[in-house]
């Protein structure tokens, strides 16, 4: 009788408890975890003169009146090219510069104006890459990238990218000259010939001619 007792005590605690779990609140879902953004790395002045070096550019610091260094000088040849450019990071520091001078049109007499057309039409092609006048008569190619975690992969493939554009728009603007060159002059029509006038007695005054034969 007793183990009976026992027996039903604990069967009925196993059900207390049993209910119990049952009875517990759910579980609280986990709030999700929500990545931030890593802060996109920005090239210093120094940084870039470095990285511009070990891709092997040779680059000559830039410095402002105050000595401070704002960029590089580049100088290189590419095939049978010899390029120099100029590269610097926007004051703001959000802008990796590419600049170089590709065109002299001071002196205006040999500047034809259907290839000055066709140059700044071309922009459109371009485009990041742009021209622009420089004063005094200098026309300059110029291109930017977002100074985002620029790396030397990217910095090499930007400087090759523009040195085609500088290629392409010298070779255009040369190839326009040339043919302006090669064209015949354009000439007015000879005026036609005033026509001869009909003597009449009028034009000599007694009606006698001017000039007649010897006898």
């Amino acid at each position: 009788m007793k183990r009976f007792l026992t027996a039903a005590v604990f069967l009925g605690t196993s059900v207390a408890l049993s209910g119990t779990l049952f009875a517990a609140d759910p579980p609280v879902a986990a709030m999700p975890v929500t990545s931030v953004p890593a802060q996109a790395t920005r090239l210093t002045v120094d940084q870039l003169g470095t990285m511009l070096s070990n891709l092997g550019y040779a680059p000559v610091a830039a410095k402002d009146q105050n000595g401070n260094v704002v960029g590089y000088n580049l100088s290189y040849s590419e095939g049978t090219w010899s390029i120099r450019s100029y590269v610097s990071i926007s004051p703001d520091g959000t802008k990796v510069w590419f600049d170089t001078g590709i065109i002299d049109v001071s002196d205006t007499s040999h500047v034809p104006a259907q290839a000055l057309l066709h140059l700044f039409a071309d922009n459109n092609t371009l485009w990041p890459a742009y021209i622009y006048l420089q004063q005094p008569g200098l026309l300059r190619l110029a291109a930017n990238i977002d100074n985002r975690d620029v790396t030397p992969a990217t910095l090499r493939n930007l400087i090759s990218t523009f040195d085609d554009d500088v290629k392409n728009v010298i070779t255009m603007y040369q190839n326009d000259v040339k043919q302006v060159a090669a064209a015949p002059l354009a000439t007015a029509p000879a005026p036609a010939p005033a026509p001869t006038p009909t003597p009449t007695p009028e034009m000599f005054g007694d009606g006698a001619p001017s000039a007649h034969p010897a006898n």
